[in-house]
């Protein structure tokens, strides 16, 4: 058997990338965030029960195929109702995969390493029952802690978003707190988090792998952390 190539490493690691890339191209920049939550059920006249969920989300997917770069579920809106909620939400990224949609799962999953690698099991090994394009992050264990799993993604051809500087108003204060030892020791929590997450797009044309989720409201924070996305 023949190892492959540092090139050939290099294009399946791009692969997720690639695949957002050329679908933004297409469709525009809009993800579709399908968050079945209780009173978007009971508006469009669902149950609020995993069989509502499932059949609002497929409604979403349709109307976003064909339309949308992407599409990103939200755990917690299946996990509620327990394991009728994961095989909804096993059916709706089926479903997805199908028509050829690229899925994001907000998940924000972390943690020690024998986590890290039932979490690949899940999301991106062939045959993972949850299997997506992408999912997101949280790097709180740190940063680095995140690497085994990043290249489990990228050597499946997929890939993550990693929470730098979230919208929520108490995330500021950790995220703009300014790290004490380590590489970026004088930086701030947020700038190691996107430098570090910068390093697996190296030497990657366009668009990588690897994301960062950066509120849309963040104003001034932006400016706190030192992160410039401008420069990632």
């Amino acid at each position: 058997m023949v190892a492959p190539s540092d090139e050939e490493l290099q294009a399946q690691r791009s692969d997720f990338g690639l695949r957002l890339s050329n679908s933004m191209a297409k469709y525009g920049p809009l993800c579709v965030g399908i968050d079945p939550h209780r009173k978007l059920l009971t508006d469009w006249g669902y149950n609020v029960d995993a069989e509502g969920a499932e059949l609002f989300s497929m409604r979403m997917l349709q109307a976003a195929n064909g339309r949308a770069a992407a599409v990103k579920f939200q755990t917690p809106m299946f996990e509620r109702y327990g394991a009728k909620g994961f095989e909804a939400l096993e059916r709706v990224l089926y479903a997805a995969r199908q028509m050829g949609v690229i899925t994001i799962v907000d998940c924000l999953r972390g943690g020690l390493s024998t986590t890290i690698s039932a979490i690949a099991d899940a999301y991106f090994k062939p045959g993972a029952p949850l299997l997506a394009d992408a999912i997101t992050l949280l790097p709180y264990y740190g940063a680095r802690s995140l690497n085994g799993l990043i290249t489990e993604a990228l050597e499946n051809g997929r890939g993550v978003f990693i929470a730098s500087l979230t919208s929520n108003p108490e995330g500021m204060s950790l995220q703009t707190a300014i790290r004490q030892s380590g590489d970026y020791r004088g930086r701030t929590v947020a700038f190691g988090i996107a430098s570090n997450a910068q390093q697996h797009n190296a030497d990657i044309d366009g668009m990588g792998s690897v994301g960062l989720i950066i509120g849309a409201t963040i104003g001034q924070w932006m400016k706190d952390s030192g992160v410039n996305p401008s420069e990632f």
